[in-house]
């Protein structure tokens, strides 16, 4: 940002942001999570092309082109360059996250507001910035504001989350200078970036930085025609043109397979997921209202232009749950299903702090509630690059991490063949077993990044999970398991000890106080 615009944020409060962020990630310093480990395995198959050649996420990830090689290859690329482990450069890039994107947020809302908010109220408003950055960076708190598990905040290296974070960033380099032709570039080739790691991500970022914008776009509507041009349709082409799958699903198998059967939670209106104990209708509602709130506010005080705002934010808020019931329970549209409307409501916490950020600057009381310790900008800098050093000094051995608490089963696992199957009840196994163990997994976590293996993943699902997940996995009988293995290869399965009793009369070829594994050549079926 120009000197003059730095010299009014509180570098204070970036700092704190910051290094709460660095604290919270060091208490259990790690980049192996899911979902951010569902990529890990197309990482394992790039450096070595005998990698789980029996496991089928793997095979399906990376056996055809798909959209999430784009990511893949980022993170390939960074390895290479800097000669390192794919997980040190995703771990490396996880501190980078963890350090800036609070400040990202924070220069996110100020750089929307300050259009609208009068110059000498923009050192006031600040602390409701710091304020709602520093909320939302509790996982709780992002859980009340999130529909379907969309939630506003979360940091992991996956090509979601990198693209939100891209996106935010050209956000806050546009707006510092619509005018600066190489900040108008820099922003261009971030928002390019962000749609190619994740079109639908990207699009989204690309559609709430228009609608914080509308007024320049009803000046500028030639330029906005030329940016959407440039950042959406051509990379959303390239992309169409360069992963189109071998295996075109109809609408009613795609949207049977992908939502009704795989992500409920997330795309079917009448069983979206929740982070709370309530139902998701709750959050829809509280975020609505507070969204309502600054619009009576701004309509008492007859602000038409921010009026106008705040209209169309609850309009796409509104918008993007509709959608999302039309085009999949009324009119079923393959397209909208894949783009998925309801994602958009992590943007709508954003929405509500930008909206109250601009009604409070109105409130004279806020002046009795800044703070600001002077920092200089020099002091600043070295405090992030300390900040960056000390997370990284943090870097884990994520295999070792887990063996350590697993040695008994580490150890057995590493005497089956190296083309072995494991089937296991929905945990951490289904994680571990391929990303620790280096085994195979019937069928895990992951859901195949391409549409040819859509079908081949549901009726492996429905094998070992049914309708019930591990309810279902725990009724199945060994005569079951001989039956699936008949059709896919399978050469164990792994029982937690208190569902085992249908396995009397077979010896586990291996058990501990938790689960009993079972070799299928050896299973007796009464």
């Amino acid at each position: 940002m120009p000197n003059k615009e730095v010299s009014k944020i509180n570098l204070t409060y970036l700092l704190v942001l910051s290094g709460y962020s660095l604290l919270v990630f060091l208490l259990n310093a790690t980049a192996y999570e899911w979902p951010a480990i569902d990529m890990f395995s197309f990482f394992e198959r790039y450096y070595n092309s005998e990698y789980l050649e029996n496991d089928f996420f793997t095979n399906a990830i990376t056996s055809e082109p798909n959209p999430r090689w784009i990511f893949g290859y980022l993170i390939i690329s960074i390895a290479s360059f800097f000669n390192i482990h794919f997980y040190v450069a995703i771990f490396y890039l996880k501190v980078i996250m963890v350090v800036t994107f609070p400040v990202v947020c924070y220069f996110m809302v100020y750089s929307f507001v300050k259009k609208y908010i009068i110059k000498d109220r923009l050192k006031y408003v600040q602390i409701i910035i710091f304020c709602s950055v520093l909320f939302v960076m509790n996982p709780k708190v992002s859980g009340i504001f999130s529909i379907a598990w969309w939630m506003p905040y979360f940091i992991q290296v996956t090509a979601q989350n990198v693209s939100l974070y891209l996106g935010f960033l050209a956000i806050v380099i546009k707006e510092v200078s619509w005018h600066s032709k190489e900040l108008n570039f820099l922003a261009i080739v971030l928002f390019l970036l962000s749609v190619f790691i994740h079109p639908i991500v990207g699009l989204f970022v690309i559609i709430f930085f228009c609608l914080l914008n509308f007024s320049h776009i009803i000046k500028e509507y030639k330029y906005f025609i030329s940016f959407l041009f440039i950042t959406c349709l051509i990379p959303f082409t390239i992309v169409k043109t360069l992963f189109s799958p071998e295996i075109v699903l109809s609408t009613k198998e795609f949207i049977d397979i992908y939502v009704y059967k795989s992500h409920a939670s997330h795309y079917h209106l009448s069983q979206f997921g929740s982070h709370i104990s309530l139902n998701w209708i709750y959050s829809f509602t509280l975020m609505l209202v507070l969204m309502l709130v600054p619009l009576i506010y701004f309509y008492m005080k007859k602000q038409k232009k921010i009026i106008l705002l705040n209209l169309l934010l609850i309009s796409s808020y509104l918008f993007s749950v509709l959608f999302q019931y039309i085009f999949i329970d009324i009119f079923p549209s393959k397209s909208i299903a894949i783009i998925g409307p309801v994602r958009f409501t992590q943007f709508a916490y954003w929405m509500i702090v930008i909206l109250w950020v601009i009604m409070f600057s109105r409130i004279k009381i806020i002046d009795k509630l800044n703070f600001n310790l002077i920092i200089s900008k020099s002091l600043f800098f070295l405090v992030f690059v300390i900040y960056f050093l000390l997370g990284t000094i943090f870097l884990d051995d994520y295999k070792k991490g887990v063996h350590g608490k697993n040695i008994a089963i580490h150890r057995f696992v590493s005497t089956t063949d190296e083309k072995s199957v494991f089937a296991s009840f929905l945990g951490d196994l289904t994680k571990d077993i391929p990303n620790i163990y280096d085994r195979a997994i019937f069928i895990g976590n992951g859901f195949p990044f391409s549409e040819s293996f859509f079908q081949e993943y549901e009726m492996r699902r429905e094998l070992l999970y049914g309708d019930t997940g591990n309810e279902f996995y725990r009724s199945i009988k060994p005569k079951d398991f001989l039956n699936i293995a008949k059709r896919y290869r399978l050469d164990y399965i792994i029982i937690e000890l208190q569902y085992s009793k249908q396995f009397e009369g077979n010896t586990p070829v291996f058990e501990n106080k938790k689960i009993k594994i079972y070799k299928i050549n050896d299973l007796k079926v009464r």
